[in-house]
């Protein structure tokens, strides 16, 4: 008996060892990320949404949004006890990687200690471009991952009550990201199938249960507006405004596609083989339900072929290539080589990702310049009052804090603002963080973020939108993007025709122009 508490302290001071140096490591990269520059839209909507749920306003029905509520709603949390800022949507955007990082290491788990070093290790390395912002997708894979893993555990035991509970963590992923439904259901689907089909109605008990408080904003906006915002306009309508090309010479990482293609195709088919081999054993299971998973979201790449949504998709495709160096070896109780080659292939994944995958080492470059060479971060903020926003350039950042105090000084509280580009027929994307940087001004349009063949659409309301506002800030600058995709289609000329005719330009600071209603509207 002595001997086995031994063993077990052994092994329960090993695996603590390697989660301090995994969490070690994780920080040292992402440190520099807590004051990176913030996404002039993607990152400023996560300030701006749960601000404005906090005041009473709907999504869908009082803004657009192309995302479930669960993101929302958690920062709006966040917001209500720590104060709305950059910094409390970054703790939270930490949270959730801490998250994906403890779904990983518990799907690793059972292949070894160097796979599981492995996977995590990778996983935080390709997830670099993502900064540390509150990307609900990466809330949504941990929240998949932990569903499919206590699944996993719970169905061979008699007792139900971890099969609905799996249930219910999946319907929570679903109310982060409705695209990771596929992922969540089909890998599911595979675990009930293969080890108890019978618990079926009980895990879907479950699921549902999760997704059920999608029914609040189904009441509140209605069918069809939440219909609108989660499928059609993200799926059908605006899609084509946002894809890039995959192969060819306007593609931006056809390499790094390949290969996270590649390494989900893969654990597919080792799972399958494992399966073919010998059915009905978890282990072999479980793999394939992986491979299930992996396959579900690599659509997520096709939406957008760039780094950053790669770097979505890469924790549970790419990341999982030492699962597969170890699983085979492990299933055939061939435990002494299965450490040795997933640390081989965790070593040349590594080497690949530094030749494919420009966006995380570039960032992993200048993490390690920061922290050992110049000790310094750079941060140009741009301000608003007590507000404050990470920019790239100190030359926007002067300017935005300019243009805050200048409408701070000559507006009024209550007053209705709109933030778009200078060419409204044209309306990929828009400044956002003034919306946050302004707080005592309202939001005048439906359309807070601009998305493709949306707010330009032939019926849009955005015209009549403008025409309810009191200030406008342009940006000429994002007129200038060409994307080769729809997006370069014009919509309706009608809401420039509105800021002609009851407009007038007060001041112009770089690129942004700023106009106020006429005195006669």
């Amino acid at each position: 008996m002595p001997s086995v508490s031994l063993k077990s302290l052994r092994r329960g001071f090993g695996e603590g060892a390697l989660v301090v140096l995994l969490s070690a490591a994780a920080a040292f990269l992402y440190w520099p990320a807590l004051y990176a520059a913030g996404s002039r839209m993607d990152e400023a909507t996560l300030l701006v949404y749960p601000e404005l749920m906090l005041q009473g306003k709907i999504a869908y029905l009082d803004f657009e949004t192309f995302y479930p509520p669960a993101n929302l709603c958690t920062l709006a949390a966040a917001f209500r006890v720590l104060g709305t800022s950059v910094t409390t949507e970054r703790v939270v955007g930490i949270m959730y990687r801490l998250a994906l990082f403890a779904g990983l290491y518990v799907t690793a788990r059972r292949w070894g200690k160097i796979a599981d070093a492995g996977v995590v290790g990778i996983a935080a390395f390709v997830l670099l471009p993502l900064g540390l912002s509150a990307n609900a997708w990466i809330m949504a894979l941990a929240l998949a991952l932990g569903s499919v893993s206590l699944l996993a555990r719970s169905l061979p035991l008699p007792a139900r009550s971890g099969t609905v509970i799996a249930g219910l963590i999946g319907g929570f992923a679903i109310l982060f990201r409705v695209d990771i439904a596929p992922a969540v259901i089909v890998s599911a689907a595979v675990l009930l199938f293969c080890l108890q089909s019978g618990k079926w109605r009980i895990y879907t008990l479950g699921l549902v249960l999760g997704c059920a408080p999608l029914l609040f904003w189904v009441v509140k906006a209605g069918v069809g507006r939440v219909i609108e915002n989660l499928f059609l306009y993200p799926v059908v309508y605006s899609s084509p405004g946002r894809r890039l090309p995959l192969f060819g010479e306007n593609a931006e990482i056809p390499s790094y596609l390949c290969a996270i293609v590649s390494a989900a195709i893969l654990l597919l088919v080792s799972g399958a083989v494992a399966i073919w081999q010998k059915r009905g054993e978890p282990n072999r299971v479980w793999l394939l339900a992986l491979g299930c998973l992996a396959i579900c979201v690599t659509p997520q790449l096709f939406q957008r072929a760039e780094p950053f949504h790669a770097a979505m998709v890469a924790p549970v495709t790419f990341a999982l290539l030492p699962v597969l160096a170890a699983a085979p070896l492990i299933l055939k109780n061939k435990l002494t080589l299965a450490p040795l080659l997933a640390a081989l292939m965790t070593a040349a994944c590594f080497i690949i990702l530094f030749s494919i995958c420009p966006g995380s080492s570039e960032i992993f470059d200048q993490s390690l310049h920061n922290q050992l060479v110049r000790s310094e971060l750079l941060e140009y903020m741009a301000r608003g009052g007590e507000r404050s926003f990470p920019l790239s350039s100190p030359i926007d950042a002067r300017a935005v804090t300019r243009i805050c105090a200048a409408l701070t000084q000559h507006s009024r509280n209550g007053e209705r603002l709109f933030v778009g580009p200078r060419d409204l027929r044209q309306t990929n994307y828009n400044d956002v963080y003034f919306y946050y940087l302004l707080p005592q001004l309202a939001p005048s349009t439906y359309f807070i973020e601009m998305n493709p063949l949306s707010a330009n659409r032939p019926d849009s309301r955005l015209g009549r939108d403008i025409s309810h506002a009191d200030w406008l800030i342009f940006d000429s600058q994002l007129n200038e993007s060409r994307e080769s995709n729809a997006s370069l289609q014009l919509g309706p000329n009608a809401p420039n025709v509105v800021v002609q005719n009851q407009f007038v330009q007060v001041a112009r600071l770089n690129q942004f122009s700023i106009f106020h209603r006429r005195r006669d509207f």
